[in-house]
């Protein structure tokens, strides 16, 4: 039987609008000299459990930690304060390392003790990703896809069967992406030959179970960094954030500010609509869609994020050795339904 009771209305963000709940992507967050730092202990901390920092030491600037809670101070007072409800408790967090190439099946955040314990699930309020590595040229790593389905508690499965919407976040170094910490995910593999590393946090109403804070002990016995960090390093921030707001993707589309008063702006994300899928044959893959819209996916003007909204159509992931090979293609649903299944 579960226990778990969701949390009260006022520990809730407020609900996001398509397209931005699956993946409102920031530029330039995190100084390069954090990152770096960050990827250095990558192998270490992608080895260890899921970490918990409570908030008020996110809020806190003062005393030693790691470059992950580092990382997590500066997005938190950057741009989570101003997505997060006042109630909200702190952020778990981990890194993963991927073998070149390998993508992650679909699944949704979660209390993974409870869902263990008492099989049901109970999620973060965002979900967020600092991209650690990614270029723009030659080739792109695989893309965070976010889907709009949600875990059925009373069901057991994930809703709807066949997702109607999806939204594609490519790497790029530095990049920080957050969504919906309730909609479904995964991460598609490439044939880039570049390392793929990710710090993951979810920002949480409740510390979620067994999940407990990293000691100097354990960082020590892991070689795992922890330092006093200057307070210049948020500095660093804003100074290498003003002066790259104008260096965008070209979908900045008349944005000129980098800091608003709510808040710094995300890089806004494309929405492309597929054709009705009645009658159609054949596949369309992301590649093509884009390009028919001008838009590409490497060299200079190469875009983040796009989102796609497929209704009638279904995912399906077609593996390629070919150098095309960010190739997702939705296929009608009366083609081929089972292809939309999602793994939890």
């Amino acid at each position: 039987m579960c226990t778990y009771a969701p949390p009260a209305a006022g520990c809730l963000h407020p609900a996001a609008s398509w397209p931005d709940a699956y993946g409102s992507v920031f530029r330039d967050c995190l100084p390069e000299s954090l990152v770096a730092e960050i990827l250095a202990d990558a192998p270490a901390v992608a080895s260890c459990p899921n970490f918990w920092t409570p908030k008020d030491a996110v809020e806190a600037f003062e005393g030693a930690c790691t470059a992950c809670e580092m990382a997590i101070k500066l997005l938190c007072d950057k741009v989570m304060r101003h997505r997060l409800p006042e109630d909200w408790a702190g952020a778990e967090w981990w890194v993963q390392v991927y073998e070149k190439g390998k993508g992650l099946a679909f699944h949704f955040d979660k209390d993974e003790h409870l869902f263990r314990e008492e099989h049901c699930m109970a999620h973060p309020l965002l979900s967020s990703i600092v991209y650690l590595t990614g270029r723009t040229f030659p080739k792109r790593l695989g893309p965070t896809v976010v889907v709009d389905q949600r875990f059925d508690n009373g069901r057991m499965r994930a809703s709807p069967e066949d997702p109607q919407r999806c939204a594609l976040i490519y790497p790029r170094r530095g990049a920080f992406a957050v969504f919906d910490g309730g909609l479904g995910h995964g991460v598609i593999g490439s044939a880039a030959a570049d390392l793929r590393a990710t710090l993951l946090i979810n920002w949480w109403p409740h510390q979620p179970q067994e999940v407990q804070a990293i000691t100097a002990e354990e960082a020590a016995r892991h070689s795992i960094a922890m330092k006093p960090w200057p307070r210049s390093t948020a500095n660093t921030v804003s100074s290498q954030s003003n002066s790259a707001s104008a260096a965008g993707d070209n979908l900045m589309c008349g944005v000129t500010g980098w800091e608003g008063a709510a808040g710094p702006r995300a890089q806004p994300i494309r929405v492309l609509k597929l054709p009705p899928a009645e009658g159609a044959q054949g596949v369309i893959s992301v590649d093509d869609l884009l390009l028919s819209k001008g838009l590409s996916l490497v060299g200079s003007n190469a875009i983040s994020s796009v989102a796609v909204d497929h209704e009638g159509w279904a995912l399906y992931p077609l593996d390629s050795q070919k150098d095309a090979v960010y190739i997702w293609p939705v296929i009608p649903q009366n083609a081929l339904r089972s292809s939309a299944a999602l793994a939890v």
